[in-house]
């Protein structure tokens, strides 16, 4: 059948690639039905047609054993989707057809294999976050600026990661995209602003503490995280930034009351392990004449 020939208007619809001898058909949406169909045709007599069932089919039987066909026209754009669905269920176009994809507009519900989700992944790192990607991140970015979610979503989010766990693998590669990342100054910023000021509800704070009850964090994590701050020295405007903050603080009754009863439920052998790790850390440290002063001033008054 002579494609140019099959009747196809510069309107948005849903369309079917047939091949008329089996009947199978490949079903989908465009806003211009014509130009649609000419794009089909191009990439399917150049090898390059997206999608791999139909590009074998046609390199087997020919241009001339396919048929294309208007199923419906649709009015308004934001109907193609559910119109597309439609057509692809009443006329089976994934199992008895050539659609890969069982959702309208979605890849959802596509399994790639490990070869495939390597190209993907070493095809996406090549090009990189380009200056139009970039753009088109920070539009969306911007739309949920200043947007609140609703408790019940946020319930939702929280109950569909309970109990994810990663794993080993893809722990390592989020661990080595990180190493040696810093965040810009100008995010530190937007950061520090957004925080400033700000104080954690009650609610929310009982809830971290209660989901921290009974945590304990292994010899392996433990070990990690020493490693990781050997070495490190706070920057003075740092210290005093802290000695700032902390000046004139009292501990309510209320909070002393939960750190002694936190220390009183530590069984010898946690009260032993405490003890070690104070001393390994405090090995060859010594305090500034400054400090000794300050904390002798504090303890007894004296100037």
């Amino acid at each position: 059948m002579d494609w140019l020939m099959a009747p196809a208007p510069r309107s948005p619809g849903i369309y079917a690639i047939r091949h008329v001898e089996s009947g199978r058909v490949y079903v989908g949406q465009t806003v211009n039905l014509r130009l649609r169909r000419n794009h089909h045709r191009a990439q399917a007599n150049a090898g390059k047609h997206c999608n791999p069932k139909l590009q074998r089919a046609w390199a087997k039987h020919g241009e001339a054993a396919f048929a294309f066909e208007v199923l419906e026209l649709v009015a308004e754009v934001v109907d193609l989707s559910a119109r597309e669905q439609f057509w692809i269920d009443r006329l089976d176009a994934v199992a008895r057809g050539f659609n890969i994809c069982p959702a309208a507009g979605s890849a959802l519900g596509v399994k790639r294999s490990d070869e495939t989700k390597r190209r993907l992944s070493e095809a996406a790192k090549a090009v990189g976050l380009t200056p139009a990607k970039r753009a088109h991140l920070d539009r969306l970015h911007a739309g949920f600026v200043g947007k609140a979610q609703s408790a019940e979503h946020i319930e939702k989010c929280r109950l569909a990661k309970l109990g994810q766990k990663r794993s080993a693998e893809s722990k390592a590669r989020m661990s080595e995209a990180r190493i040696g990342w810093k965040p810009k100054p100008e995010s530190v910023a937007k950061q520090r602003a957004s925080l400033t000021g700000r104080k954690q509800p009650a609610d929310e704070i009982e809830r971290r503490r209660l989901s921290m009850v009974g945590h304990s964090v292994s010899e392996e994590t433990r070990q990690r995280i020493s490693a990781a701050h050997k070495g490190r020295v706070c920057p003075p405007e740092r210290r005093e930034k802290i000695a700032a903050a902390l000046a004139g603080h009292k501990q309510s009754v209320e909070q002393i009351a939960k750190r002694k009863a936190t220390m009183d439920a530590r069984s010898p052998e946690q009260i032993a392990q405490w003890k070690a790790r104070m001393s390994e850390a405090g090995k060859g440290r010594k305090m500034k004449p400054e400090a000794i002063a300050k904390r002798q001033a504090a303890r007894y008054g004296e100037s």
